[in-house]
């Protein structure tokens, strides 16, 4: 039982606020992963056309090429799939899904709500190579759908869609790029539009999308989040609940929110809160920082090996905790049964990760990673993001040419130098300071989600 006390409890503004603290660090925790999510979107779609990465609602934009070091717009990307992103609203009009066949290449379509939940998931594993189309629906609609469509209900208005298709290296761009302009988003009542392609040639000559030129497009919105001051942070989450509604298992906490302004649909006023009310959301919300901040530090569940394993991520009831934990260091997540994602920021012994030693990650050649799809290891700085190196490599994975030792094992050298010759093919490049790393486990094999297979400790060498 954590224990959020203050100190003298013969002070009745201290006994008040021990009272009320709680309820308060509540409240961020359970607002934090849709404020990061609508600060993600408009980073995401504050502009007039798709561009570097960007675009406007209800259109996928697609990165064409691998993110660097310079990409900031949502934590822990990859470097393993090219991107093909949609943000859609489908309070008033449902979308249409539209995707082509394949051909055998990997593929998935994830789609999160408001709250971070996945609540479907498109792709190789799930559905199939095949083409399919479906429709997208909002939480409060009506009408019938077309023969055909598959129908998909969204439970919030806002619906982000982060497409994924295998890539197996820069010479692989043209092909994946081929396949990501297949994909395709139409509202529903342009569907089935016999001058469907001249329909599209039109609106995109007269559509205007608005861009707001104050919106600071430079800060990382999880930055832009924690810098929020509780009377903007919890306003923002009264209005994005009126079109995304809390889950029915959210109602014992929202009746507790209620006594502090806050609730679906509200216009929330700070001022007009009592002293004490104002002063625990405030220090509330400092110590939801606080305590995200921590947590990225150490593992959210007892490691094996070194590594945190979580197989809950995708759908997180009403775990505000890890929901919060999991949008801070991995927003996007999928469901474990098309990618585990284990992660380690220790050595064997429990030491923190750092690029002043130099690693080694053994695999015998019987333990590779058991994945129906593929496998990497992707390094990340301590803010997750992907770090700066002379060979612009920020994984290393089954679809790289690593050397594998004579007995037919594999090694790769975690570390901030280069290992030294007939080793460059296995370094994967770390900072000069602290660092971890995630490994990808796309379509995992039924031993990685009943944790028979673990991935092996990274050493300390030298």
């Amino acid at each position: 039982m954590v224990d959020y006390s203050l100190g003298n409890q013969s002070d009745p503004l201290t006994a008040e606020l021990n009272k009320l603290m709680p309820i308060a660090i509540q409240a961020y925790l359970f607002g934090y992963p849709i404020v990061t999510m609508e600060l993600t979107r408009m980073s995401m779609t504050n502009v007039a056309k798709p561009e570097k990465g960007k675009g406007p609602m209800n259109e996928f934009f697609h990165l064409r090429v691998f993110p660097d070091d310079a990409f900031t717009d949502v934590v822990a990307p990859n470097a393993d799939t090219l991107y093909s992103i949609a943000w859609l609203d489908v309070s008033k009009e449902p979308m249409v899904l539209s995707v082509p066949e394949t051909n055998g290449r990997y593929y998935l379509m994830p789609m999160l709500c408001a709250w971070t939940d996945v609540f479907a998931s498109i792709g190789s594993r799930s559905t199939g190579d095949g083409k399919g189309e479906y429709v997208i629906l909002g939480p409060n609609h009506k009408g019938s759908v077309p023969p055909g469509l598959n129908p998909i209900r969204s439970p919030t208005a806002l619906v982000w869609i982060i497409g994924r298709i295998q890539c197996n290296g820069r010479d692989d761009f043209a092909f994946v790029n081929s396949l990501q302009d297949k994909f395709k988003l139409t509202p529903l009542k342009e569907y089935g539009h016999k001058l469907k392609e001249d329909l599209d040639e039109l609106t995109g000559k007269l559509k205007a999308h608005k861009v707001d030129p104050n919106f600071d497009m430079k800060t990382p919105p999880v930055d832009q989040v924690e810098s929020m001051d509780a009377a903007t942070f919890y306003g923002v989450l009264c209005e994005l609940m009126r079109l995304n509604p809390p889950y029915p298992e959210d109602k014992p906490l929202l009746d507790q929110l209620r006594s502090f302004g806050i609730e679906p649909g509200r216009v929330f006023s700070f001022k007009a809160l009592d002293r004490t009310k104002r002063i625990a959301l405030e220090m509330g919300m400092a110590k939801g920082v606080e305590m995200l901040r921590e947590q990225t530090k150490k593992p959210v569940s007892t490691p094996i090996n070194g590594w945190t394993i979580m197989l809950s991520l995708g759908s997180y009831g009403s775990n505000y905790p890890v929901r919060a934990y999991v949008t801070k260091i991995d927003l996007g997540a999928n469901k474990a049964e098309d990618a585990v994602y284990p992660m380690t920021r220790m050595d064997s012994e429990g030491r923190p990760l750092n690029g002043k030693n130099k690693y080694v990650m053994h695999f015998e050649k019987d333990h590779l990673p058991p994945v129906n799809g593929f496998w990497s290891l992707t390094m990340y700085d301590s803010r997750q993001f992907f770090v700066k190196n002379p060979l612009n490599r920020y994984a290393l994975g089954d679809r790289d040419e690593m050397v594998l030792n004579p007995d037919g094992s594999l090694d790769i050298y975690v570390q901030n130098s280069a290992p030294g010759p007939g080793k460059g093919a296995n370094w994967l490049p770390a900072p000069a300071e602290d660092f971890n790393v995630i490994l990808r486990l796309y379509w995992p094999k039924p031993e990685v989600l009943g944790k028979i297979w673990i991935p092996p400790p990274i050493k300390r060498v030298g």
